[in-house]
């Protein structure tokens, strides 16, 4: 007897991926957008799979806004750290900087976004804490 395991086909993933998500969509630890939509978890799902996530990594990884797919960024985040690249940040009480720099060549960047960005793009509640140090 062979301990070699037996290749999955394409339908038989895809038809595992179809359980898992009438599974998960009545699940209430999964984001909002995704409840009561397997169709959507598996479209997170598929493309969740070029980064190597599960589907349950995938639906918290893609935010729904205004019915696309976008990922979040700390996703985008872990994906640039695990290339082996850095981010560091420089807080004060009225903007964020963050620096990128690549682990191959070097190449630097930064970008700043202020409270003032934050206040236009409606990001700011009315009670809003100070930025953490």
């Amino acid at each position: 007897m062979s301990d070699d395991l037996i290749p999955i086909s394409e339908t038989a993933a895809f038809d595992l991926v179809l359980r898992q998500a009438e599974v998960l969509s009545q699940a209430g630890t999964l984001p909002d957008a995704y409840r009561g939509k397997p169709a959507d978890i598996i479209a997170a799902a598929m493309a969740g799979r070029a980064f190597g996530w599960n589907p349950v990594e995938s639906v918290n990884n893609f935010h729904v806004i205004k019915g696309k797919a976008s990922m979040t960024p700390v996703a985008m985040l872990s994906l640039v750290r695990r290339a082996g690249h850095s981010v560091q940040y420089e807080v004060t009480e009225s903007s964020v900087t963050a620096i990128g720099k690549r682990a191959d060549n070097g190449d630097e960047m930064s970008s700043t976004f202020t409270m003032d960005d934050a206040q236009r793009a409606g990001l700011l509640q009315a009670q809003q804490a100070p930025l953490a140090q």
